[in-house]
């Protein structure tokens, strides 16, 4: 399983080019291996709100039709980001690294910056 992280569920919803078409194919081949976070949603919502993101389309339909898992935020996620250290000031990134960490699986992204807290991070543009 992996977790996809919040651009990469964007860029794979809208066609955005900087997806690579290798990454976006596995993906769409084969949805059941990936997992979408509500902290995504969450995070959509917010951009959303307050301007930063305009997308017309029903995400939180898109995932449920799309076949991915969804993942809920628990308890053990927030414990283990409540002990990541301050590299990244974004706290949607830094609560996906923890849910990827909680769960041990990777996320695949295109901020590679996010290995720096010790989580496999799967290069989305490769």
């Amino acid at each position: 399983m992996i977790l996809l992280d919040t651009n990469v569920l964007l860029w794979l919803f809208v066609g955005d080019k900087r997806l690579s078409t290798g990454v976006k194919d596995k993906i769409e081949c084969n949805p059941e291996n990936y997992f979408v976070s509500i902290v995504s949603l969450w995070e959509i919502a917010t951009k959303c709100a307050i301007g930063k993101l305009d997308i017309a389309m029903d995400i939180p339909e898109a995932v449920e039709k799309s076949g991915f898992y969804s993942l809920s935020l628990l308890k053990s996620h927030i414990y283990k980001y409540e002990l990541l250290p301050l590299l990244h000031h974004d706290p949607f990134d830094r609560m996906l690294v923890a849910q990827a960490l909680s769960e041990r699986i990777p996320l695949l992204s295109s901020d590679l910056f996010l290995k720096d807290y010790g989580v496999r991070i799967i290069n989305a543009k490769a």
